[in-house]
């Protein structure tokens, strides 16, 4: 078993999750426009970078699974 090591940035935002028992879950790390995903035994599940309104998803192997689009901002 490979042991999977994420060094955070000082200036990276992470997150914490817990399931509806209170116990963790996991968490996401937030670095620029990049976050990762982390499951309760705080292996890499998953990552997303986001560019402009396109969020790029990908697997733990780095396997792209797919993309979100947030709509425009509406102009004034």
């Amino acid at each position: 078993m490979r042991a999977i090591i994420i060094a955070v940035p000082a200036h990276a935002q992470q997150k914490s999750f817990t399931d509806s028992a209170g116990r963790y879950s996991g968490s996401a790390i937030r670095h620029g426009n990049a976050t990762s995903f982390t499951n309760s035994s705080g292996q890499l599940s998953g990552s997303a970078i986001t560019r402009g309104n396109k969020t790029d998803h990908y697997d733990a192997r780095g396997r792209y699974q797919g993309t979100a689009t947030r709509p425009a901002a509406a102009k004034r």
